[in-house]
């Protein structure tokens, strides 16, 4: 991967390990799935007036991915930080859509994994079984399950994002956005009930409308975004682990904001995760060039 491609991986990185305790701190405000319809309403407009819908992107292909991750992914792991799973512990498990990926990847596409990518997955899974294993009192059955369904979800969005190669990434993100507001806004009304919702819009602190805002800028507009992007010029065995970071930030954050004690352990584990993504890399720098498009 070419260094710069490395660095918006490494930004997609940051931005959504932040996001969990950005979500984290908005629900002191707003509840969970009203939250996630208002990130897609304002991700959407009024942008969506001035970006066009991408000419060779189907409605269908759309909607199946607005679905996947707008509501059934997103719903997962905010549900799992509503249930009080630790933000720090929600980044780490969640990764295990990279697994999920690969898997899918190799079924759907015939994606090869050499024995140096195995190894080094191998090696970054190692680091995030030693970071889970010293987490794992903060954990409960819900949350963990919330976020295992999640990363399956992520997982299959990947698939359609290999299908939408050739899509322009920012009006994907944009226009996507169509699709989860209102399935989202029914599960409000049935989980959360109307009271709720009018007296969460009513009394939102400014903490929470700069939470939400830094949801939809930095977690849906620049991080989906890039996302999408490098999945546009590189396979998907090569994208994917560069996810495994998330947990790196996200739990640093999390220890820094929420004071979560983290030991030595778990920053080796740390430390594993980052020779995992060297080994696995390392011989692709030289070998592999983006796709070039017009």
């Amino acid at each position: 991967m070419h260094i710069r491609h490395v660095f918006l991986a490494l930004t997609i990185a940051f931005v959504w390990g932040s996001n969990f305790v950005v979500a984290k701190w908005c629900m002191n405000d707003l509840p969970p799935f009203l939250l996630l319809c208002l990130r897609f309403i304002f991700s959407t407009f009024p942008l969506i007036f001035f970006i066009p819908k991408p000419k060779n992107l189907s409605w269908s292909l759309m909607s199946t991915i607005a679905l996947l991750l707008g509501v059934c992914k997103f719903s997962f792991v905010f549900l799992s930080l509503y249930f009080e799973f630790s933000p720090g512990l929600a980044s780490l498990v969640l990764q295990t859509q990279v697994l999920f990926t690969i898997i899918l990847s190799k079924i759907f596409f015939k994606s090869q994994v050499s024995p140096r990518q195995a190894l080094g997955m191998v090696i970054a899974f190692m680091g995030i079984g030693l970071i889970a294993q010293q987490t794992g009192g903060q954990a409960n059955i819900i949350g963990f399950a919330c976020i295992m369904i999640a990363a399956l979800f992520w997982a299959f969005a990947n698939m359609f994002f290999r299908k939408a190669k050739n899509v322009d990434a920012f009006g994907l993100v944009i226009w996507m956005g169509l699709v989860p507001p209102l399935p989202l806004l029914g599960l409000s009304f049935i989980f959360e009930g109307p009271e709720l919702i009018i007296e969460s819009l009513r009394h939102i602190s400014m903490k929470g409308v700069l939470s939400l805002a830094f949801i939809v800028v930095a977690g849906t507009w620049i991080g989906s975004t890039l996302w999408a992007y490098l999945f546009k010029l590189y396979d998907a065995a090569i994208v994917v682990p560069y996810a495994l970071l998330i947990p790196v930030f996200g739990m640093t954050l999390s220890w820094m904001v929420f004071r979560e004690a983290y030991t030595l352990t778990t920053f080796s584990g740390c430390l594993l995760v980052f020779a995992g993504l060297i080994i696995n890399q390392w011989h692709k720098a030289k070998k592999e060039s983006p796709v070039k498009h017009p």
